[in-house]
């Protein structure tokens, strides 16, 4: 966002894109903040395209991406160019996660790059023990290495649909080389790297926008087909689904209160055939899931799901249904205990409106 004189600015809302936009702005400092924004961007790679967020009212004070706080020092940025520096996202919101991500995939990779160099499990890596694991598990054996960088990819999975089921993407298969962040191309065949960081992350996000509508909603009935199997999938009451949307009141939804929830157990209720192959379908097999705590440390979580461990993993023991009440949520969660996960399915609006736009499978791997 370019701001310029006469135009009302926020705390941290001067969020440019180039060096260029800096120069283009009202700022007092703007050709210092311009070149620190081009020493940002060298020491990094360019790793994010916005990393400054700037307080008109306050130049040199002055907010880095989270996203860097793996890779960079502030401390000399401030030295040298006499500005006060801190992490922190700005007017952006909380989008520091996703970009903590993406620096762990570049550590990785950078790390794998390095043992095609060295051939050594004791190389000067970012995630040693890692490393060692990995290389004396998956890549002893191999002769020929190539990596290749896909995480930027974003490849789409969108619900399908055959007789009473639904499925992401489709029936269980091999997704890979759809969800694979790093490829490793070897001598004995490809290697698909999933990567994931942080508490809680996603297997799959897919839109509804199309089965559950937003005349259906307000008409007070889920009429579309497909809608029909995605809740009676989930073991969601349609009545209370379309209550929910109907209810939510914008003042009730701006209060900083905790959402207070009606927890229904449907566990003796859902079909948990049905169930199973739509989680199956999300989460695939024939690739290494990683897991990482944090880009800055050595405490990643590695196993690799094949066709057997994808319908073994995931098959449901407890399912719990969270009605939102109050009308101050525009969303429905459903959380699904696994032997292997726990994960937590939520039908939501991501694009700011009211009527849901996605359906979104959150998880967390059990002992770990």
């Amino acid at each position: 966002m370019l701001t310029f004189k006469g135009f009302l600015t926020e705390m941290y809302s001067f969020i440019p894109q180039s060096s260029q936009d800096i120069k283009k702005s009202t700022l007092p400092n703007k050709n210092k903040v311009a070149k620190l924004f081009d020493k940002i961007q060298k020491e990094t790679g360019s790793a994010i395209k916005d990393p400054l967020a700037i307080d008109f009212s306050a130049p040199n004070t002055i907010k880095v991406h989270r996203g860097l706080s793996g890779e960079l020092e502030l401390k000399p940025l401030q030295d040298e160019f006499g500005i006060r520096l801190s992490f922190g996202n700005g007017s952006r919101g909380n989008s520091g996660a996703g970009n903590r991500g993406l620096a762990f995939e570049r550590f990785l990779s950078k790390d794998l790059g390095l043992y095609i160099q060295t051939r050594s499990a004791d190389a000067d890596y970012k995630y040693p023990k890692f490393m060692k694991e990995f290389i004396k598990k998956y890549l002893d054996d191999k002769k020929d290495i190539e990596v290749i960088d896909e995480g930027a990819l974003n490849k789409p999975r969108p619900l399908k649909f055959e007789g009473q089921q639904v499925y992401v993407g489709g029936p269980i298969s091999n997704v890979g080389p759809t969800v694979t962040d790093i490829t490793l191309k070897t001598n004995k065949g490809p290697m698909y790297l999933s990567l994931k960081m942080g508490g809680t992350v996603t297997f799959f996000n897919s839109g509804v926008t199309k089965f559950l509508t937003k005349s259906d909603i307000e008409s007070g009935e889920i009429k579309q087909k497909e809608g029909k199997i995605i809740l009676e999938t989930l073991g969601i009451d349609p009545e209370m689904f379309v209550n929910i949307f109907q209810s939510y009141d914008v003042k009730a939804g701006t209060k900083r209160t905790k959402v207070q929830k009606n927890n229904v157990d449907v566990t003796s209720k859902v079909n948990k055939a049905k169930l199973k192959k739509f989680l199956a379908s999300g989460v695939g097999y024939g690739y290494h899931l990683i897991h990482a705590a944090s880009p800055t440390k050595d405490s990643i979580t590695e196993f690799y799901i094949d066709k057997n461990d994808a319908l073994k993993y995931v098959n449901p023991q407890k399912v719990i249904v969270q009605y939102p009440t109050g009308g101050g949520a525009k969303r429905i969660d459903v959380l699904i205990e696994t032997p292997k996960f726990t994960f937590k399915v939520n039908i939501r609006n991501k694009q700011g409106g009211l009527y849901p736009s996605h359906i979104m499978c959150d998880y967390k791997i059990k002992g770990h």
